[in-house]
């Protein structure tokens, strides 16, 4: 069954890696990509120009972005009773044990520091695809 992934990434090289890794993992999963946490947001209320934006079933966030930070969306959105069922991955640069403490604190499910090589990268992203896809029981479109 074909899942939606939001992807909040403001590094255009990263996003297309995080894109490319998750089209091939699974390509019936649809991916859709934002910029920043505030866009993110915009994408889980249907605000414009996401209207017609399914609920995702997984998102990808950075942490280290402008304008809506990955810690700052993670706050708003899991006090959200509509959508903090979404399962959200941290996938980001900082390994900083601040940022990894409030991003748990947050509600983040996971927490990843992107490797440096794009082969694991594209490892990482197909193993925690299948994790989630294949073994993790997800709710229905709460």
């Amino acid at each position: 069954m074909s899942k939606n992934i939001l992807v909040i990434e403001d590094n255009d090289q990263q996003a297309t890696i995080i894109f490319e890794s998750l089209s091939k993992a699974m390509p019936e999963n649809t991916v859709h990509m934002v910029s920043h946490g505030g866009e993110g947001l915009d994408f889980l209320n249907n605000r414009p120009p996401f209207e017609k934006s399914p609920r995702p079933d997984l998102i990808f966030l950075d942490i280290k972005m402008p304008w809506c930070d990955g810690h700052e969306f993670l706050k708003l959105m899991k006090t959200d009773e509509n959508l903090r069922s979404i399962p959200v991955i941290v996938m980001t640069t900082s390994g900083s044990q601040d940022d990894i403490k409030k991003a748990y604190d947050l509600g983040a499910n996971c927490y990843i520091t992107k490797p440096m090589s794009t082969k694991k990268f594209h490892a990482i992203v197909e193993v925690v695809n299948n994790f989630w896809f294949g073994f993790v029981s997800l709710p229905s479109g709460s």
